[in-house]
């Protein structure tokens, strides 16, 4: 039986806003925030800028005067804690084998590659579930801390390809815990949990995010505008684009919006199973190429999708030959035409309120 959903109930379950009417449009007013965070706007009016260059760059020039450092690593252990500033970290070109982590309280940094080609700056690590004991250890870049901003980067997992079935071969390449993170025009990029989208609130935008099993997982609440979602499975195996991890709906919000983006790659990928029993993923206006599995969900260990479910996955006026649902399974959640605008606006992540 298929779930038809108001948008008043469907706002409630995420612990949503109050829902209010300006003018002839529709917004979402938050609960928490009636302006922009205050100690968001006196950061960035008071900001350090710090510089990276690779040491095997040869047009590197670091200029007298400047905050220079040759790892990325230095830059953010020369930060202090609790600092109400912002740092912006502009890094050169190069690949920096590094494993990272912003430990918590060092708010507002803010990555750049210079070049603002994605390609350029690699960030990159090869560690995974098996040799660090722990799927979250083994991400390449852990970010803890909140209003955190990365742009034109690369961040990449190169630990062994995971193939569906592979034990302890989940490997991280971006971590995300922190609330209040933008990701845009970056490049995600590792085999079997590629994004851990942990906890908090994330604006992903024109970002390319590739893996094959659960590539993005995890309990944050995420908006994904613009976004290209790849797989990269071998032609005789399938994987999950996502594993929400929602266990109850009076959790912290929690949930997963992908708008106007595109799905494409090899193999064959489903788009999502539920990592946690009240998971919450939707696709609004996306174009799915045939990698996608008509079945289109499927319960945690049913590859089949033949089992019911407590998930809230639903998709609204998606388009390509992988968008049919005329053989989806049948425990989706159909969505109104007021539910898709709500969840595709910036206030499903209170974003008018720190983007």
């Amino acid at each position: 039986m298929v779930k038809l959903v108001a948008i008043a109930f469907a706002a409630f379950c995420l612990g949503f806003v109050s829902y209010v009417v300006e003018g002839n449009h529709q917004a979402f007013k938050s609960k928490q925030y009636e302006g922009r965070h205050q100690s968001l706007l006196n950061a960035d009016a008071n900001s350090v800028v710090l510089h990276v260059y690779s040491v095997d760059d040869p047009n590197a020039h670091p200029r007298a005067g400047d905050i220079n450092f040759n790892t990325v690593s230095a830059a953010i252990d020369w930060i202090t804690y609790n600092s109400s500033q912002r740092y912006l970290i502009l890094i050169g070109p190069g690949i920096y084998r590094e494993k990272i982590t912003i430990p918590k309280f060092k708010d507002f940094i803010h990555l750049a590659g210079v070049t603002q080609n994605i390609f350029d700056t690699v960030i990159v690590y090869n560690a995974n579930h098996g040799s660090v004991n722990g799927t979250g250890k083994s991400a390449t870049f852990d970010v803890l801390s909140n209003y955190f901003i990365a742009e034109y980067i690369t961040f990449q997992n190169d630990a062994p390809f995971a193939n569906p079935g592979d034990i302890n071969k989940q490997a991280v390449a971006l971590k995300l815990s922190g609330d209040f993170a933008r990701i845009s025009n970056c490049f995600i990029l590792s085999s079997q949990d590629t994004l851990f989208d942990d906890e908090g609130r994330h604006f992903f935008q024109n970002t390319y995010i590739e893996g094959n099993i659960d590539y993005i997982f995890g309990s944050g609440r995420s908006l994904y505008e613009k976004c290209n979602l790849i797989s990269n499975s071998n032609a005789t195996t399938s994987g999950s684009l996502t594993a929400q991890g929602r266990s109850s709906t009076t959790d912290f919000p929690s949930g997963y919006s992908f708008h106007n983006c595109y799905i494409g790659g090899t193999g064959k990928i489903i788009l999502g199973r539920p990592w946690g029993n009240e998971a919450f993923v939707v696709f609004i206006n996306c174009y799915m190429e045939s990698v996608v599995d008509p079945i289109g969900w499927a319960h945690w260990n049913d590859v089949h999708g033949s089992s019911n479910s407590t998930a809230f996955f639903a998709e609204y006026q998606n388009y390509g030959p992988g968008s049919s649902t005329s053989k989806r399974v049948n425990w989706t959640t159909t969505i109104t035409e007021e539910d898709a605008k709500a969840f595709s606006s910036l206030s499903f992540i209170d974003g008018q309120m720190w983007l």
